[in-house]
């Protein structure tokens, strides 16, 4: 499918709009998501400037492994993927430096874990909410990103309070980088992502973008790097920041 405004209609999930949301938990919908509903859900969204063509893809559950030792939440409901421009995913969703878009129905994850690990899942996507409420990561050592990687937060700067699906959703966009160990980082090291909630609780919206932050000295040492990018003009980045944004303030989900 081809267009400024890509309707994203095969086989796809919907989510619109921002609204604030409180510090307290987001009311429950009045029903959880169902797979049919996941299936026919319409995601629509403007690419202009960064991609020419979007894939759809529903992507099958992919139950909790009490064995896996990488990850806590390494379970995932049904959902849909949107790929752009015939790129395919090397790692699958939590493919943080790859272009992917990504929408989960929000109900239907938790339940996925034991009930200690659902505690713990909750927990972190209350710290989304209130960061997303205050405007501010303050308190948090990392912002949460779902699904998760097996990495672990080097950095993030740059974040932005943002609205989508028609006012109905609030989300943060940011840069981060991940990894293991305390390596250097380098310019092409960076993502740019979206973490944001439906204000029906219904959806979470997670999308990811690699930029490159230009001008950033070889080699450069974490704190000297999260000191740079926070300070680098946001049309400096490539693809600009301003236009990543553009494209999650487009997301419609019908």
């Amino acid at each position: 499918m081809t267009s400024k405004k890509l309707a994203v209609a095969m086989l796809v999930a919907t989510c619109i709009g921002t609204s604030s949301l409180s510090i307290q938990a987001a009311p429950a919908a009045k029903k959880p998501a169902t797979d049919n509903e996941i299936a026919k859900l319409k995601v629509e969204f403007d690419t202009t400037g960064i991609a020419k063509t979007t894939k759809v893809e529903i992507e099958k559950a992919d139950p909790y492994d009490p064995k896996d030792e990488l990850m806590t939440f390494d379970a995932v409901p049904m959902h849909v993927r949107i790929l752009f421009d015939g790129k395919k995913l090397q790692y699958g969703d939590n493919s943080f430096n790859e272009p992917h878009l990504l929408v989960y129905p929000l109900q239907k994850w938790a339940p996925m874990f034991p009930k200690a690990k659902q505690v713990e899942f909750n927990k972190r996507l209350d710290g989304l909410r209130k960061a997303i409420a205050a405007k501010s990561s303050k308190g948090l050592e990392s912002i949460p990103i779902l699904p998760e990687s097996d990495g672990a937060e080097f950095l993030h700067a740059q974040e932005n309070y943002l609205k989508f699906n028609n006012g109905l959703g609030s989300g943060v966009s940011f840069i981060s980088v991940y990894g293991n160990g305390d390596p250097p980082v380098n310019e092409s090291d960076f993502f740019y992502t979206f973490q944001g909630i439906t204000s029906d609780n219904k959806y979470y919206v997670s999308f990811f973008w690699p930029i490159k932050a230009t001008g950033l000295p070889k080699d450069l040492p974490l704190e000297k790097s999260k000191a740079y990018v926070q300070k680098l003009a946001r049309a400096k980045f490539a693809p600009s920041l301003e236009m990543l944004d553009k494209v999650v303030g487009s997301i419609k989900l019908k």
